[in-house]
């Protein structure tokens, strides 16, 4: 009895520094993301956090399992891959947008990643699956199982949000966080059943290694607050998206809704990918994996190309 005892404090300790640890670094996780064009070296990002950096050098890799610069580095070519496949830009410019000191550090960094130029990399074709556009006996087959709305342009404004990330595989992300903020939420006196259950996926899974895929359960919120184990606060940044509605199970099936938005982008001649996160908006109180008739509004953010 005793010895368990000993294991059941050892664990709770456990668990109270994870906590504390995940309140400092993942309000640093969305200042990072929302400043990639900074110079985001190590004195900085620390002082940010109100720490040394010898000790917000051990804590981060602890928590996030690269170093900051590993990390930094890795989201930023990451993006630039995003970026040079979709993006009508030049080299220079995406390599400027992201913070890289000249384009010859950028190249560099590029090749040792990809096993090529950014240049090369450019000039790839893009494959998008078509498997929306089909004959008529596959077509009737998926639609009996899910529905999906024409493609529109929708602007949003900016949502400020309460979230918990998940890293790993989209397809894993655990649908009990959604649980937990509606607890939180409720705890703090803050919920009402029109606030937003949202995703947010802040890479492409054709880029990133599915291990390191981030995504972010959230709840709308009313304005930010101090980070509490877990769960952090951001704001999603507005802009324009194309825009469209899935009904149906979440899960595998909503890849079509994404190819048909990838598609509809890509062939159209007034607008770009604009890049990510993606934002999923759940028209529901409860997210239930299960339920067939799920509503969720997928957006893609994009650019106005200039004609």
């Amino acid at each position: 009895m005793m010895f368990d005892k000993l294991i059941n404090e050892r664990n709770d300790l456990m668990n109270a520094i994870k906590n504390k640890e995940l309140e400092v670094i993942i309000p640093i996780l969305v200042y990072i993301q929302a400043n990639l064009h900074d110079d985001l070296v190590l004195d900085t990002v620390s002082k940010k956090a109100g720490l040394s950096s010898f000790y917000f050098h051990r804590m981060f890799k602890s928590v996030v399992g690269e170093t900051l610069k590993q990390y930094i580095t890795r989201i930023k070519l990451e993006q630039a891959a995003f970026a040079l496949k979709y993006w009508d830009e030049k080299v220079i410019n995406i390599s400027t947008d992201l913070g890289f000191k000249n384009s010859e550090t950028f190249t560099r960094a590029f090749k040792k990643k990809y096993n090529m130029t950014p240049k090369n990399y450019k000039e790839q074709p893009i494959h998008i699956k078509t498997d929306i556009n089909v004959e008529n006996s596959y077509h009737q087959k998926v639609f009996s199982e899910f529905e999906i709305s024409a493609v529109s342009i929708k602007r949003l404004c900016p949502i400020n949000v309460a979230f918990i990330r998940s890293v790993g595989p989209y397809e894993e992300v655990d649908p009990g966080s959604f649980d937990k903020l509606i607890q939180w939420a409720k705890k703090n006196n803050v919920y009402r059943k029109d606030l937003l259950l949202i995703g947010v996926g802040h890479d492409a899974p054709s880029i990133t290694p599915s291990s390191l895929l981030r995504f972010d359960s959230c709840i709308e919120v009313n304005k930010s607050f101090f980070s509490e184990g877990e769960i952090s606060y951001q704001q999603l940044g507005g802009g324009q998206y194309a825009t469209l509605t899935y009904v149906g199970q979440y899960g595998a099936n909503m890849k079509h809704a994404y190819q048909k938005l990838y598609q509809e982008i890509h062939q159209a001649r007034n607008i770009d990918f604009g890049g990510l996160p993606v934002i999923e908006i759940y028209k529901t109180t409860l997210i239930n994996p299960n339920f067939h008739l799920n509503q969720t509004e997928i957006y893609v953010p994009i650019k106005v190309k200039k004609l």
